[in-house]
């Protein structure tokens, strides 16, 4: 998989999660007087390729800022697994700032906690 042996960063931005901001591909409407849309994780995990991968990227960089939103985690009490879940959350993220210069790139909150704990 592509995401494999990315960088990760130490440095994430973490935005409470809003049921008011519009998804990537919603078409405009009052919710964008926020300026920045979502997309949820589970989505950008089932990308299996760099094309359609290039393609988000080409749409997010229409937006002033993008709200990864962790819409899942896994529920179980395996270690190696939670481990590789929350690192690759971190490797999605810091792909995406490091592609959207001019694009604030931010992470919801609601599994803050989860992801800060590396040992989970």
């Amino acid at each position: 998989m592509f995401w494999d042996n990315l960088q990760t960063t130490n440095t994430v931005s973490y935005l409470d999660s809003n049921n008011f901001i519009n998804e990537l591909d919603d078409d405009y409407n009052i919710f964008d007087m926020n300026k920045i849309r979502k997309i949820n994780i589970s989505n950008i995990l089932r990308i299996e390729n760099t094309v359609d991968l290039e393609s988000l990227i080409i749409k997010m960089k229409e937006h002033e800022s993008i709200l990864i939103n962790i819409d899942y985690i896994p529920s179980n009490n395996n270690k190696i697994l939670n481990k590789l879940y929350s690192k690759r959350i971190n490797q999605i993220y810091n792909y995406f700032s490091n592609h959207l210069k001019n694009t604030k790139v931010y992470l919801s909150s609601n599994y803050k906690i989860y992801l800060e704990n590396k040992d989970a």
